[in-house]
């Protein structure tokens, strides 16, 4: 039997995002872990911050009419 089998396995480590302040990735807010609302808060609104530092605009790849058949093929 190895000696590694008799260890409890590691403990997570935080997020490197948690330690600088740089705004955490959009994952991260998803999947995260937040001691508080405010904590949750502060990281969304550093994620925007950093996020919208750099505005790229939204570039449509359909046209029009490819768009609106697809609408007419859904059922509501």
């Amino acid at each position: 039997m190895s000696q590694n089998s008799l260890l409890p396995p590691p403990k997570p480590q935080p997020s490197r995002c948690y330690a600088t302040s740089a705004a955490p990735p959009a994952s991260t807010i998803r999947r995260g872990s937040f001691h508080s609302l405010v904590d949750l808060q502060a990281a969304i609104n550093r994620y925007l911050d950093e996020h919208n530092a750099d505005p790229k605009p939204f570039v449509w790849t359909a046209t029009p009419a490819a768009i609106l058949t697809k609408l007419g093929e859904c059922s509501v």
